[in-house]
């Protein structure tokens, strides 16, 4: 409650901060007497506003907020007498509209009676209006004229679908508007026609189609945020006289078609982004205009050619993303002038050739990306005078060739990708003019030789990478002028021979990498001279001696790799580097043992002894059956020990015997039969112990009293099953490490979980527990026995076939539970109630054959549901406790169809995946309360037709959509489908490029991904892509079989058709057309007839020119019809009226509108819908004479 009576004696209060309490209501006149101007209420647990709760204050207060509560109506009411109100935040609501107080306090008067009500009520002096994240579902005519002063207003991450057209019409001084992340599918092109000091519109993250005069004729409008919509072109119209735009954001739509003059009035635009489109050519004038433009994004489209002069006019860009399109070539004249560009990306294309000069007038340009196109020779095309450039990327091309002035110039490169390329050597002519390179990437080309001096100019080189090359050998003089050199790889090459001295000169050298190449051996004067070494790394070199005092100068040398050679413990032995703290010598052969050190060539006590600061060794697959007591004995530094992949059969008393700061050692995939507790007592500091794949049976953790610190035990693929005979665990296990948190026990021999050994008992602390792979058929434990702390828990690949009430009742801590791969067949009722933590249930590969609704109740935190791969057959409906659900799996079932209350409790869910199952049907309203999916995977099912109307309701929120491998027939039913999945290709954008949004499978757009889509029905379409294919391949019947004129009126007439199903027909037109001036009548459609009859009965033309008597008896005949058809006109007008309202009575969607063309033409429209069966009607001007036409359009 509001402590109001604390309050009434501050009269001095001029600020009220309540938020974040648990405040659930207020009652009237709580603020009575005070002179508070700021009010703050956010967080609380309000769900409404009575009539007088701010009464008292409406001199005074000037800003609430009431944002994170429970409101459920807007508090019109409440707030109806603020007139100094200037600030309202009531975001994070449930509010769905501004009347529902008023009818409320109006005895519940109809909407629109609240609507006339609060038509007498208004904010005055309200400025500012949060609304964002509540529940407002259409914004409706003129409902905002309550605040007639509004500059700011967000109704961001609402629910809306509809904007009538006259919606912000009162918002005259409107300057800020937020409408983002709704489901806004259409937009009235005069929506915003009295806002014209509108400055920023944010409409991103809809669905919105078309946006033609949306934004025109808004003098004062700079910004406009449009990401994440589905517009299909930009019309001339789009923003036409808004001159002040400098801001538009266009990406991730589907505009497939820009007009040249859409940009024709920007003068001030300044930013432009219409990335992630499907562009496929770029109007030469488009950017005529934009003089100001300094950033365009028009990457990730599927522009083919650039028109020469299509930036001549923008000599104030200083940014230009292509990448991610298809362009081919590059001309010159294409970039130019340009002189303020400092950016260029026209990477990942299917560049093959860049003319000489191309770029030569790019003086300003620092930074250009030409990586993974397609180019082999790179010609003279950088700026050759004053140039700016930093960097160059030419990595993953197939270049082979360089021109020897293509980096001449370059005063100011730092750094340049050359990697992935095709070069077999390195010239001199590289790197002449380029005395401040800093970063060299070379690696991966097929370079076999250096020139000498190609590096002599680069005194500033700090990194190169030569990798993945062809070098042979190292000569001294290769890298000697790199003075400043700190970093330099030759990996994998194939360098037999390196020179002595070949690095005495780099005395900044710290990583030096030579891993992978042939050497055999190392002379002693390769390292003779003092280098500062951090990191030597020499892995897989063949290595198979080591001289004596070969390291002994590299007293920095920090980390050493010796891996995969041919060393000797000796050679080892002789490693004289007392500040080396890492080491590894994993898959060198340590197979022979010395005994009290005196054999030669095998391990031995003292091998590490000069070797003080040693902190990491790995010795994996070695071929280490024995480890001699005292080889640590000196390396009491020792953090990690990694000794897995050997062949150890036990491990004695005194190996780890001193080392105080030792935390973990890895022991797996040994030959180890008996837990090394002996050699494991008194290791405090111990917390990582990996025992995986030995062959353990037993253990007695007891005598592991010492390691208190251990946090991971890993135990999985051994042999354990029992101690003395029983299937379980003694109670003392691991009684003594309470600081134990994660139990790796997968693979062993266990019947039944080791419970009274893994319980809080034992082990208090433990948190992840994996006991996959056993042979586990029963979890139920004691009531006594509890896991407090457990959160993870698997039992997978096990013998459970039933899942009990008391299974889980001692896990009332856990949030992940992975039961994959069981032979689970009933889930009996109640078996998760305890669980009312869990985020994750993973149940798939089972013999599930129904999961009835009771047994997921209670679940109300669960995020992930997968019951993959199980037996299902049908579905109930999903319980409401799901609603905040984000992940279901039911792939792989054998579910035939989706009924309308299957899913509609899983209102918050994101990705629902039905792959693999038999379904052939949808329910209509299968998926229509699903309004936040993302996701929807329907790929191998048994649709011949893809349902639609199931998918309209998703259309808003989509952004993923799987359809591949369904049998699809390619037939006019399929018309449909076709039509609406390619309005909707930006759902294969980001699948097509690989990105991370999702896509749509299977319709238009680029990328191999739509292939999957495929015709299976008729048989001469069947492996047709179905997204490739134009309507007329797979649909050739008529579109209108049948069509006829049902009544013929003086003055109207009734069309009718019969369409085919899924026709797409919207509407028609009647266009009639004069034939006559309206002073000489022609003949009417009933005298033709006449004529015709006349014609039949033996009265033909030939008649007529033999008898002029009769001739002139027609003549007379037709004059005097055409008397008496005038002096029924009077009559037939105000009949014509009766008969078109008789005809929109037959035909209710009917409409007729008059031209006024020069012709005298008539126009009738009507739209249909989706019926076969469709009429119209259409009237003609008075005193005209006229032929039909009749066009149908979708």
């Amino acid at each position: 409650m509001m402590p109001s009576r604390a309050l009434s004696s501050m009269q001095k209060l001029t600020a009220l901060d309540f938020d974040y309490n648990e405040i659930v209501r207020i009652e009237d006149y709580s603020f009575y007497g005070l002179r508070i101007s700021k009010l703050n209420l956010k967080g609380n647990r309000l769900q409404g506003m009575p009539e007088h709760a701010f009464a008292g204050l409406e001199e005074c207060l000037q800003e609430i907020d009431v944002s994170e509560n429970g409101l459920r109506t807007f508090p019109m009411m409440a707030l109806r007498k603020l007139d100094h109100l200037r600030v309202l935040r009531l975001s994070s609501n449930r509010i769905a509209s501004f009347y529902g107080d008023i009818q409320l306090v109006t005895n519940n008067a109809s909407a629109a009676a609240a609507a006339v009500a609060a038509a007498a009520l208004q904010l005055p002096s309200l400025i500012f209006l949060d609304l964002s994240s509540n529940q407002f579902g259409e914004i409706v005519h003129d409902c905002f004229r309550a605040f007639p002063q509004l500059k700011t207003l967000s109704f961001y991450a609402n629910q809306i679908e509809l904007v009538q057209p006259e919606a912000f019409k009162s918002l005259k001084e409107l300057m800020s508007l937020d409408m983002s992340h709704n489901r806004i599918i259409a937009l009235d092109p005069k929506v915003f026609d009295r806002n014209k000091r509108l400055q920023t519109v944010d409409l991103s993250h809809n669905h919105i189609h078309a946006i033609s005069g949306v934004f025109s004729n808004l003098p004062q409008l700079r910004e406009v945020f449009l990401s994440e919509n589905n517009i299909l072109e930009l019309p001339a119209d789009a923003f036409t006289n808004s001159t002040n735009v400098d801001v538009i954001y266009l990406e991730a739509n589907a505009i497939a078609h820009i007009d040249p003059n859409v940009f024709s009035t920007l003068s001030n635009l300044d930013h432009l982004y219409l990335r992630s489109n499907f562009i496929p050519l770029v109007p030469v004038t488009l950017f005529d205009k934009c003089v100001r433009l300094s950033s365009l994004s028009l990457d990730n489209n599927e522009i083919q050619d650039l028109e020469i002069g299509m930036f001549r006019k923008l000599e104030q860009l200083r940014e230009v993303r292509l990448h991610n399109n298809r362009i081919r070539r590059v001309r010159k004249g294409v970039f130019e002038p340009l002189p303020s560009l400092q950016e260029l990306h026209i990477q990942k294309n299917n560049i093959e050739d860049i003319e000489p000069g191309a770029f030569h007038t790019l003086t300003s340009m620092q930074h250009i990306n030409l990586q993974d196109n397609q180019l082999t020779v790179l010609e003279d095309i950088f700026p050759e005078q004053n140039s700016s450039l930093l960097s160059i990327q030419l990595e993953a091309n197939y270049l082979h060739k360089v021109h020897q002035r293509t980096f001449r110039q370059q005063q100011r490169i730092q750094i340049m990708w050359l990697r992935d390329n095709q070069l077999t050597k390195v010239e001199r002519s590289f790197f002449v003019d380029t005395p401040l390179l800093g970063r060299l990437y070379l690696s991966d080309n097929r370079i076999r030789d250096i020139e000498k001096d190609t590096f002599a100019t680069l005194t500033q080189l700090k990194f190169i990478d030569m990798s993945g090359n062809q070098l042979k050998q190292l000569r001294r003089d290769y890298f000697a002028p790199l003075q400043s050199l700190e970093e330099l790889s030759l990996a994998h090459n194939w360098i037999e021979a390196i020179e002595g001295y070949a690095f005495n000169r780099l005395k900044q050298l710290k990583s030096l990498d030579l891993s992978h190449n042939p050497l055999v051996q190392l002379t002693r004067d390769v390292f003779l001279d003092e280098l500062p070494l951090a990191t030597l790394q020499l892995a897989n070199t063949s290595l198979r001696k080591l001289e004596q005092n070969t390291f002994k100068s590299l007293q920095n040398l920090n980390e050493l790799n010796l891996e995969r050679n041919q060393l000797s413990p000796a050679d080892i032995q002789r490693l004289d580097v007392p500040g080396l703290r890492r080491l590894h010598l994993s898959h060198n052969n340590f197979s022979h043992v010395g005994m009290g050190g005196t054999a030669s060539g095998g391990i031995m006590a003292g091998m590490f002894d000069k070797l003080r600061s040693l902190q990491h060794l790995s010795m994996a697959n070695c071929s280490l059956g024995h480890i001699p007591d005292q080889l640590f004995s000196r390396n009491t530094n020792l953090v990690r020990i990694d000794l897995c992949d050997n062949r150890l059969t036990q491990m004695n008393r005194n190996i780890f015997s001193g080392l105080n700061v030792f935390k973990e050692l890895r022991l797996c995939r040994n030959q180890l039969v008996e837990f090394p507790h002996i050699a494991l007592y008194n290791l405090s500091t111990l917390e990582t112990l990996d025992l995986a794949r030995n062959h353990l049976t037993s253990i007695d953790f007891f005598k592991l009293r010492g390691t208190l610190n251990l946090r991971q035990l890993v135990l999985r693929d051994n042999r354990i099953n029992s101690l003395s005979g029983f299937n379980a665990l003694p109670a003392n296990f691991l009684r003594h490490s309470i600081n134990l948190q994660r139990v790796d026990l997968s693979s062993n021999r266990f019947l039944q979980i080791p419970s009274s050994a893994l319980s809080d008992v034992s082990i208090p602390r433990l948190s992840w527990l994996n006991l996959t792979g056993n042979p586990i058929n029963k979890i139920y434990t004691v009531k006594e026995e509890r896991y407090p702390y457990l959160k993870e828990l698997y039992i997978c690949q096990t013998n459970l076939s039933i899942l009990t009430s008391k299974d889980f009742e001692a896990f009332q801590g856990l949030q992940h539970l992975h039961l994959v791969n069981n032979r689970i067949t009933r889930i009996s009722p109640g078996a998760f109630r305890s669980l009312t933590n869990l985020l994750t249930l993973d149940i798939g590969i089972n013999e599930l054959e129904m999961l009835p609704k009771e047994r997921l109740q209670g679940l109300r935190l669960l995020r992930l549901l997968n019951i993959s791969h199980n037996t299902l057959k049908d579905l109930e409906e999903f319980s409401p406790d799901l609603a905040q659900m984000q992940t279901l799996d039911l792939s792989f079932n054998q579910l035939d169809r989706v009924s309308k209350k299957t899913f509609r409790n899983l209102h918050g869910l994101v990705e629902l995946l039905l792959m693999g199952n038999r379904m052939t049907v949808l329910s209509n309203d299968a998926f229509r309360f699903l309004r936040k999916l993302h996701l929807l995977d329907l790929r191998k099912n048994y649709f011949e037709l893809v349902p639609l109307d199931p998918l309209r309701p998703l259309e808003t929120n989509l952004r993923t959509l799987r359809l591949e491998e369904n049998p699809l027939h390619c037939s006019c039913d399929a018309q449909k489908l076709w039509e609406w999945l390619r309005d909707h290709r930006k759902w294969s954008l980001s699948t097509a490029s690989g990105g991370s949004g999702g896509g749509i499978i299977g319709i238009g757009g680029g990328g191999d991904a739509i292939n999957y889509l495929r015709c299976e029905h008729p048989t001469e379409l069947r492996g047709k892509v179905f997204g490739r294919m134009e309507p007329q391949q797979f649909c050739d019947a008529p579109l209108i079989p049948k069509m006829a004129i049902q009544d013929i009126q003086p003055y109207s007439v009734v069309v009718s058709w019969q369409s085919r199903d899924h026709l797409g027909l919207n509407g028609f037109e009647i266009v009639y057309h004069a034939t006559g001036d309206g002073l000489v009548p022609g003949p009417t459609d009933r005298e033709r007839d006449r004529e015709r009859d006349g014609d039949a009965n033996g009265n033909g033309n030939d008649d007529r020119e033999q008898d002029p008597d009769r001739d002139m008896d027609f003549g007379r005949e037709r004059h005097q019809e055409q008397q008496e058809r005038e002096r029924d006109r009077d009559r037939d007008e105000h009949e014509r009226d009766r008969d078109r309202d008789r005809d929109r009575e037959r035909f209710p969607l009917a409409t007729d509108e008059d031209t006024d063309g020069t012709d005298g033409g008539t126009v009738a429209q009507w739209d249909s819908g989706s019926g076969h069966r469709s009429a119209a009607t259409a009237t003609a001007s008075k005193d005209e004479h006229f032929n039909s036409i009749i066009k149908l359009y979708g």
